[in-house]
């Protein structure tokens, strides 16, 4: 009698995005590990063809490679166009204001 008053609660939804965790986790281990080695905290060890690639394409073109060092030293990933955006939206309707008037 008392399961027909009583109702169970609903499961939770908990989504866990296994690719986004896992890449994050293989790209700071491969940072540690890269940082390490620069360190001489470990032995310097084959190099594996992913990491040997990645990077390559933008160290030889010099406008990506001036982009990447303007992100590492802003720490973000470049303006935002959508301000940029906005502001020539605001700027528009000030010149249009003022040609109506």
């Amino acid at each position: 009698m008392a399961s027909i008053f009583s109702t169970s609660k609903p499961k939770r939804f908990e989504h866990i995005s296994h690719f986004t965790k896992n890449e994050r986790k293989q790209w700071l281990e491969a940072r540690v590990r890269k940082v390490k080695r620069e360190m001489g905290e470990l032995p310097d060890e084959e190099l594996k063809a992913e990491e040997i690639i990645r990077g390559t394409f933008i160290q030889g073109t010099k406008h990506l490679k001036r982009r990447k060092e303007k992100e590492e030293a802003d720490g973000e990933k470049g303006s935002n166009p959508y301000i940029k955006l906005a502001v020539a939206i605001v700027v528009m309707v000030i010149i249009f204001y003022y040609l109506i008037k």
